[in-house]
């Protein structure tokens, strides 16, 4: 009996000795690979959502701006008067952050008068308003393809003035080279509270 309890000690350090075999090991890396996999989506989505939010403040920064011009004035400022979609402070946006002001924009004048600063972005905007009467189709053609996902018929006569502001992203893009990838695009208009964007995870 005494033989057996001093042997027993000797078999359990034999035991945590051997350490894992491959089988375990490998079990351990699998496992260890897809919640790292996961992780890194998730941070990567995140990562896109936090970068919309700069648009997102920049959209409700720019609503305020339209409706102090409006206090002053009487009617919202259109900002974005080139024909075609021409976006500002940059036409194609990128990965890389660009100056708010523009001198050489075409609708820079305008985007001055409205007032509103801030240092660099990475995204384009337009700014399209009218008086009464009138329709968002026939101030301004391009930019987003407004539709009734967004609860706004771009076709509707407006019965008192309004605003619509877009904004368009393409963070995975390289500057100075074409867009190739699905750009994140973002609305805001006088007449609903809400931020409409799309493609967010792009």
């Amino acid at each position: 009996m005494l033989r057996r309890m001093r042997r027993s000690p000797r078999s359990k350090s034999a035991r945590l000795g051997r350490g894992f075999t491959l089988v375990e090991l490998m079990a351990v890396v699998t496992i260890t690979g897809i919640l790292a996999a996961i992780c890194i989506t998730l941070a990567r989505k995140h990562l896109r959502s936090a970068g919309t939010v700069d648009a997102v403040a920049t959209l409700q920064a720019l609503r305020a701006a339209e409706e102090s011009y409006k206090a002053e004035n009487g009617t919202y400022l259109n900002c974005s008067r080139t024909d075609g979609a021409i976006w500002y402070p940059m036409q194609i946006p990128s990965k890389a952050a660009y100056s708010w002001v523009q001198p050489d924009h075409p609708d820079y004048a305008w985007w001055n008068q409205l007032g509103y600063k801030r240092e660099l972005t990475r995204f384009g905007f337009l700014a399209n308003a009218g008086l009464p009467g009138t329709k968002f189709n026939s101030v301004k053609k391009g930019g987003i393809q407004i539709t009734k996902t967004y609860k706004f018929d771009a076709d509707a006569v407006l019965p008192e003035p309004w605003y619509v502001i877009q904004f368009n992203g393409d963070r995975d893009r390289p500057k100075d080279s074409p867009q190739a990838s699905t750009p994140v695009l973002g609305l805001i208009t006088s007449f609903h509270s809400d931020v409409y964007i799309q493609d967010e995870d792009e």
